[in-house]
């Protein structure tokens, strides 16, 4: 008889059928860690290949490394301006990493060397090909992190002994990898027997638990017998009783195959950014002056619907910034271009005086802003991110060009946002001066970089409205749900002060409709969406008029 008053379910019998609970609550909410994230494709020193990499600050030293300096590799300045960003107000980067054609990960193969005096100690060495067990060696191992800066190796092997107190041969080892400078990045204990298995018969090796737990960091080979002796430089203790680890020099298994970047290898980056399960709000050039990178950057945010900041090269004149950025020939709401003619000492202390850009820093200042939600969870993101709530901080700033009244006016032209230094009340400060675009389209919300801002955010968060609540459902069903959703997604965005008045709606802030196609009223619906962003006063005009 059972211990419980109903059954999960019923057939012809006598019960009571327990249904699962209904759940009606869901509702939309937006994605906190997205809206502090931003993405970027550059070279870096370190990190995987092949695939979107998630760097913050509690990370970025392992996975990326220090920056390099850049009088070595102009590239440089985009890990240096990542690590700034992260600093001063991103949560995280999805990063990809740039390598050349030829970029190759070897492998690290250790092997018991034996000498006259019948000691044997495991030496390292760097091949590009997986080895077989006809070159009898004790493991192979490859690096997924990819450093450039190197890797060692250690191995050890707790002592083994029989009744009598006879060492044994040992075949469980603990790998430990560590970067150039001896700080660990990975510990991997196991089996060196191919056929070990644990309490349910599944393999245990060294390997297996490598392939289980570190599947994106590497891969290790094991030959299909292997064991470390007594006498071995990994075995056991040593006289002041710490376990010996025979450990490598700095090894350079990866070769990044050159910085030249192909067309290919940045459409590889946009498809992979695009498809990537870390999510972002912005997109940023991280001040590459690569036309190639930039282009590549504009499809990425179409793609995704983000919106983007990219630097003019800050040697340029107004004139010249105008120009570069007219040869772009782009028409796209969703970036923003930014010219900031200012040198500065580097933060980080490997770089001295230097233009560093400030389109990262834009990007980084939106994420802190996002980071501040109200009650219905959103941040203000109509509050633009330029003028004096946002300065420029850096260490001895110098601004080096002093545009005119008539080059600033041929900059907002050109959709081209200038960072510089500006007197307000209180101080002055290096801020950005505008929110253009670079739309095309002079006297339009899609020329305010905050009105593009909110009409992406709406339009994003409608579309996974309508993915979850909408799609695979019944039409009638899926009209409701949807409906119910985005009506509440609209009245917390008007109530967070997004959106304004409609004239055309009578005064309302905003209009929902989803209906059926008439084409195909069996399986399409189409949803419209009508609303009014806030703006941005860019001018002010000032009479004073005298009176009696």
């Amino acid at each position: 008889m059972s211990n419980t008053a109903f059954t999960r379910q019923l057939g012809s019998e006598v019960g009571v059928q327990l249904n699962p609970t209904q759940d009606r609550s869901e509702r939309f909410a937006t994605d906190a860690t997205r809206e502090q994230s931003f993405a970027a494709m550059c070279r870096l020193k370190r990190g995987q290949i092949g695939q979107p990499i998630l760097v913050h600050k509690g990370n970025m030293d392992k996975v990326i490394g220090t920056p390099e300096p850049i009088r070595l590799n102009p590239l440089n300045i985009a890990q240096r301006n990542l690590r700034e960003a992260l600093s001063k107000g991103a949560k995280a980067a999805v990063v990809w990493r740039l390598v050349g054609a030829g970029a190759r990960i070897k492998w690290i193969v250790a092997k018991n060397e034996y000498d006259e005096d019948g000691t044997n100690e495991i030496r390292y060495s760097v091949q590009d090909d997986a080895p077989t067990d006809a070159e009898d060696f004790v493991f192979a191992i490859k690096h997924l992190g990819c450093f450039n800066d190197g890797i060692r190796v250690g191995l050890s092997a707790p002592a083994v002994s029989d009744i009598g107190g006879a060492g044994l041969p040992a075949t469980v080892v603990t790998i430990n990898l560590y970067d150039n400078r001896k700080n660990l990045l990975h510990t991997i204990t196991g089996s060196l027997d191919l056929h070990s298995e644990d309490e349910d018969g599944l393999p245990n090796h060294i390997a297996a638990f490598a392939e289980n737990y570190l599947p994106d960091d590497v891969e290790l080979l094991l030959t299909t017998s292997s064991q470390i002796l007594p006498q071995n430089n990994a075995y056991g203790k040593n006289k002041l009783g710490q376990q010996k680890e025979a450990l490598s020099e700095v090894l350079f298994a990866f070769d990044e195959g050159g910085t030249g970047y192909t067309m290919a290898q940045y459409d590889e980056a946009v498809f992979g950014l695009t498809n990537s399960t870390y999510r972002y709000t912005y997109v940023s050039s991280l001040m590459s002056e690569s036309v190639a990178l930039v282009y590549k950057l504009n499809q990425l945010v179409y793609d995704t619907n983000t919106t983007g900041a990219i630097d003019v090269p800050p040697t340029f004149t107004p004139e010249q910034a105008a120009i570069w950025v007219n040869q772009l020939n782009l028409d796209q709401k969703l970036l923003t271009a930014i010219w900031h003619p200012v040198k500065a000492l580097d933060e980080t202390g490997i770089n001295g005086m230097g233009y560093y850009g400030a389109g990262h820093l834009r990007i980084a200042y939106a994420c802190a802003r996002n980071a501040m939600v109200n009650g219905y969870g959103l941040p203000r993101k109509h509050q633009p991110i330029a003028g004096r709530d946002y300065g420029v901080s850096r260490p001895r700033m110098k601004q080096t060009y002093m545009p005119k009244q008539e080059e600033l006016s041929l900059l907002a032209d050109a959709g081209i946002t200038p960072c510089v230094y500006e007197s307000y009340i209180g101080g002055g400060r290096y801020a950005f001066l505008d929110v253009c675009t670079l739309s095309k389209k002079r006297n339009s919300h899609f020329n305010l970089s905050s009105a593009v801002e909110i009409i992406t955010s709406i339009e994003n968060m409608a579309a996974e409205i309508a993915k979850s609540f909408v799609v695979l459902k019944g039409m009638d069903e899926g009209i409701k749900g949807g409906t119910q959703q985005v009506e509440l997604m609209l009245k917390a965005c008007y109530g967070s002060k997004w959106l304004l008045p409609v004239e055309e709606l009578g005064g309302a802030p905003y209009q929902v409709q989803i209906v059926k196609s008439e084409m195909r009223p069996t399986d399409t619906l189409l949803v419209y969406i009508i609303c009014r962003p806030e703006g941005v006063a860019r001018q002010v005009h000032i009479t004073v008029t005298v009176t009696l």
